[in-house]
């Protein structure tokens, strides 16, 4: 099994300041399931496993930053500050990863020491060790972002001290309402200063990604499964963080592993109840995607709403305006929640339009979609 699991997404330079995305994995699971998309080999000689698809969201971030996943024992549900409790390891792990393990791929001189920043994704019982790294390590100068995804179990003090200490340290906390979580971080609110309290956003109304983004705390409740909300969310909170993004002629994630030339008309004024399912089309990042046609005869300045419907398989959707080439707009929160609003300016001519989700994590569920004249909303 790899110890560590990095991966650079297309567009990376080594001529940019260094940023690196560490993700901190939940117990049970394993560093190369979380980054893998599709079919990958975990242990030699025993049965594939299905990645979860980190990889591809990293990429719809459009992020440059380097991913890295650190290997922790899947077998044990104990505190896994291990040895990072030491307060040189941290910097020991990113140095041998950065300066030997990668040099070959990532060009020689680098290491910790080049790093700009560092931000930390801890999802469940990965929170144990962000806690331990901004406590303890050498290196929790540069860490300018902690993200937890139900991952807030202790040291609520711990993190408000280390947000506080900087101006341009950000901390995000998202959580299914689990009782242990919900303590903690009843706990961590009520430690926050005034100043702080005037920079946070706690549990906001509106776009998660608007929150992160004007926020320096931002602590938001969730309907998202455990496991899953760290794979619905990554992209679209690591996307708020304002971490340097890639060449933009990178290929977008959103686009189809093929062109594709079906769709569903749909009307200016009109609504359509419809399903992602498993024989939809197939995009980049693993998820699926519906596609709908749009006539205009005339411009227009059009709303295009999703929301995802039903009690169960309850899905995370965005909305983007396509073409077979690129996408020209796009929106994920704008009706707050998990609603997306796209409102653009569309010239007369066919339109395409793609509802689709953040990847193959939660992907598939149902949804409605309306178009109407913006002056309408």
């Amino acid at each position: 099994m790899p110890s560590v699991v990095v991966h650079v997404p297309s567009g990376w330079s080594a001529r940019a300041p260094l940023h690196v995305v560490v993700l901190l994995h939940s117990w049970g699971s394993y560093a190369m399931q979380w980054l893998a998309s599709g079919e990958t080999e975990l242990r030699a000689g025993e049965p594939h496993i299905i990645g979860w698809g980190l990889d591809s969201r990293h990429d719809a971030a459009r992020t440059a930053a380097i991913l890295i996943a650190p290997q922790f024992d899947p077998r044990s549900a104990r505190d896994w500050s291990g040895r990072l409790s030491d307060p040189t390891f941290f910097r020991q792990l990113l140095d041998e990863v950065l300066g030997e393990s990668l040099v070959d791929r990532l060009g020689p001189g680098l290491s910790s020491s080049s790093l700009a920043e560092i931000t930390l994704v801890a999802s469940s019982a990965g929170g144990f060790a962000a806690e331990t790294i901004v406590a303890r390590s050498d290196l929790a100068d540069r860490v300018d972002n902690v993200v937890l995804f139900d991952a807030l179990y202790r040291g609520s003090d711990r993190f408000v001290a280390w947000v506080r200490a900087s101006e341009r340290r950000r901390f995000v906390s998202i959580y299914g309402g689990g009782d242990a979580v919900q303590s903690e971080t009843r706990r961590l609110v009520a430690a926050l200063s005034p100043s702080l309290r005037a920079r946070a956003a706690l549990y906001p109304r509106g776009s998660l990604e608007r929150a992160v983004r004007a926020s320096r705390v931002v602590v938001a409740l969730t309907s998202l499964e455990h496991i899953g909300m760290a794979l619905a969310l990554y992209a679209k909170v690591l996307r708020a963080l304002g971490l340097p993004t890639i060449d933009p002629s990178v290929p977008h994630a959103k686009l189809p592993r093929g062109d594709t030339s079906s769709a569903e008309r749909i009307a200016v004024g009109q609504t359509i109840e419809a399903a992602l399912e498993p024989s939809d089309t197939r995009l980049s990042d693993d998820s699926r995607a519906d596609d709908y046609a749009i006539e205009l005869t005339e411009p227009a300045r059009l709303a295009v709403e999703v929301r995802a419907t039903g009690a169960r398989g309850r899905i995370d959707p965005l909305i983007l305006w396509v073409d077979n080439r690129s996408v020209i707009a796009e929106d994920d929160d704008g009706l707050g929640g998990t609603g997306g609003r796209l409102v653009a300016d569309f010239p007369a001519g066919t339109h395409r339009l793609r509802v689709t989700t953040h990847g193959p994590w939660q992907s598939l569920g149902r949804y409605r979609v309306s178009v109407a004249f913006a002056s309408e909303r």
